[in-house]
């Protein structure tokens, strides 16, 4: 993860295969870098949302993962990330505990406050603020 990027999580709380959730995000994101078991949509460097799955089941195993670039706001990436994720039913985290429904508000809450949000904002202070412990890495 780039420190201008936030990284959020669709929280998988039931069975999908990659086989059923692959042809809706390629109608959705641009393919970029995989492996066996991961697949990469949209840029890494940029916005991206990562999928991983079980070779032998091909169930999703982790929460899929996406990044959202705070150096050039992409909204509608993050329009067709929230409509994916209320259209399979499920919420979001961006931490290891707290979930939250798929809405804008939430996500741009949780930016506001981000490290990302800072760097972006003023990349000199907050190397600064790292640099004297005010800031903790996220």
């Amino acid at each position: 993860m780039a420190i201008w990027q936030k990284t959020f999580y669709i929280e998988i709380n039931r069975p999908i295969s990659i086989h059923d959730i692959s042809p809706t995000l390629d109608k959705l994101f641009e393919r970029d870098w995989s492996t066996e078991t991961l697949q990469c949509w949209g840029c890494p460097d940029t916005n991206d949302l990562v999928v991983t799955w079980d070779k032998e089941s091909s169930e999703i195993n982790e929460d899929i993962r996406f990044r959202v670039d705070l150096r050039e706001f992409n909204l509608a990436f993050i329009e067709k990330v929230i409509n994916l994720t209320r259209d399979l039913g499920l919420k979001f985290r961006a931490d290891h505990v707290n979930t939250f429904d798929p809405e804008l508000s939430e996500i741009a809450r949780i930016l506001a406050g981000s490290d990302a949000e800072k760097f972006t904002t003023n990349p000199r202070k907050f190397l600064d603020d790292l640099q004297n412990g005010i800031i903790t890495p996220e």
